[in-house]
């Protein structure tokens, strides 16, 4: 089975023309998913890189109570970036938006995932987020000019 997804770690357009610039608006990816989710499709949502307060002031919830209707959510730390690291409590921060998300999951029904280092007592290892259901390998065609 296909399963579709976005990645949606802000709703604040101000963040997203710094560091999302290209890509689609919020809106419209939460509409196109929702979409593909009332055709019986199975869908899910990367909150990852999740930005620290420093980057971006923001309340998770409200992020979470926009896509009820995922079938999976995937949350994670920003990683690599020198202001997310410098932010104070960088892993309480963390800790508290990862339970967060684990208790609306939980409230809601829907799978989710907590990337390796995200949560301190969470020692899953990210290996595979979804399982492959492809018994034989899909051919590609490729032209050639």
């Amino acid at each position: 089975m296909n399963e579709y997804g976005i990645t949606l770690v802000s709703l604040n357009k101000t963040f997203k023309n710094n560091f999302e610039k290209y890509s689609a608006p919020y809106d419209k990816r939460i509409n196109s998913l929702k979409y593909l989710h009332t055709k019986g499709l199975k869908t899910w949502v990367s909150i990852e890189p999740y930005p620290t307060p420093n980057l971006v002031k923001q309340d998770i919830s409200k992020i979470l109570n926009i896509i009820p209707f995922v079938d999976k959510i995937i949350f994670g730390k920003l990683n690599y970036n020198v202001k997310s690291n410098q932010f104070e409590n960088n892993d309480l921060f963390y800790e508290k938006c990862a339970d967060t998300v684990i208790d609306f999951c939980h409230s809601k029904n829907i799978e989710y995932h907590i990337k390796f280092g995200t949560k301190k007592e969470y020692n899953q290892k990210t290996e595979i987020l979804f399982e492959s259901k492809i018994e034989k390998p899909l051919s590609i065609f490729v032209p050639t000019y």
